[in-house]
C-alpha cells in the first residue's frame, strides 16, 4: 500500500513548496494573465473575425443569471478545471514525458498540449503563456500544487471579470 501511495504522490507531484515560491506564483500569475489578456485583445483588434460568435451570448447569459447556473460555472471553471487539468498536464502527462526525455521537454510538451486542448484559436493563444507559467512552476517546485493554485487564481480572476 505504501508503494502505491508513493507512486501516486510521484505521478501527480504532490510535494511541499515554500513561501517564496508561493509569493512568486502570485506575482507571476498576475503578470502572465495581464500579458495573455493584452495579447488576445491585440489579436482581436487585427482579427475580429476570430472571436467565437457565441461568446457574447454566453457572457450575457452568465452575467444575467444568478443562482445555480452562475455557481456551477464558477465551481467548474475556478475549481474543477484547475485541479483536473493540472493533474493531467503537470501531473500524469509531465511524469510520462519526463521519464521519456527531460523536465525541460516536459515543460514544452505539456505547455503546447495544454494550449491545444483549449481548441479555439484565441483561447489557445491566450492559454499558451499560462501553460508555460504552470510548467515553469512545476519545474521549479517539482510539485503540482503551485501550478494548480496559479491556474485557480487565473481562472478566478478571469471569471469574476467576466460576470461582474
Amino acid at each position: 500500500m505504501k508503494r502505491l501511495l508513493n507512486f501516486v504522490k510521484d505521478l501527480f507531484a504532490f510535494r511541499k513548496f515554500n513561501k517564496v515560491d508561493f509569493a512568486l506564483t502570485v506575482i507571476l500569475t498576475f503578470l502572465t494573465a495581464a500579458f495573455a489578456t493584452w495579447l488576445v485583445n491585440f489579436l482581436i483588434d487585427y482579427y475580429p473575425e476570430s472571436v467565437p460568435q457565441h461568446l457574447d451570448s454566453v457572457n450575457k447569459l452568465l452575467r444575467e443569471s444568478g443562482g445555480p447556473l452562475l455557481y456551477s460555472f464558477l465551481i467548474s471553471v475556478c475549481l474543477v478545471a484547475p485541479v483536473l487539468e493540472e493533474l493531467i498536464f503537470r501531473g500524469a502527462l509531465w511524469w510520462v514525458v519526463e521519464k521519456l526525455s527531460s523536465p525541460n521537454i516536459a515543460l514544452v510538451v505539456t505547455s503546447i498540449l495544454f494550449a491545444l486542448a483549449h481548441v479555439e484559436l484565441l483561447h489557445v493563444v491566450a492559454v499558451f503563456p499560462l501553460g508555460v507559467l504552470f510548467g515553469f512552476l512545476r519545474l521549479r517546485t517539482k510539485s503540482v500544487w503551485l501550478p494548480m493554485f496559479a491556474h485557480f487564481l487565473n481562472n478566478t480572476m478571469a471569471s469574476l471579470s467576466l460576470v461582474f
